[in-house]
């Protein structure tokens, strides 16, 4: 995948290389900056196969977590009991397109229909 995404790189390169006036240094600092991309993709698709295999054996840090973007978050916590006290409860009755399009205090009177209802 990390070849692929860093195709560019090496077009760029062996443009660099082969034009009528070759430019060398540019073309090693290109190659340079694929080098640097392509560690950079490789962590990256590691955490997201990470978080996508903890989401499959335990699915509900699904209600915890809205996605991979959030899981920077995590950093910000400092226990368990931390969490489930941020933890906005509303996501359990609603969707996560609710969730996200409703202003607060919508989401939060649908919430609390839904649970008075017992759904």
């Amino acid at each position: 995948m990390s070849d692929y995404l860093t195709l560019q790189f090496d077009y760029s390169n062996k443009y660099l290389r082969t034009k009528k006036r070759p430019a060398f240094v540019e073309a090693k600092r290109i190659n340079e900056l694929k080098k640097i991309t392509k560690k950079a993709i490789n962590r990256l698709k590691l955490v997201e196969y990470k978080y996508e295999y903890l989401l499959q054996l335990f699915p509900e840090l699904d209600l915890y977590f809205d996605g991979f973007e959030n899981i920077q978050e995590l950093k910000k916590i400092k226990s368990l009991d931390n969490l489930e006290e941020n933890y906005d409860n509303t996501k359990y009755y609603l969707t996560k397109d609710e969730y996200r399009q409703m202003p607060a205090e919508h989401r939060d009177q649908l919430a609390l229909d839904r649970y008075l209802s017992g759904k």
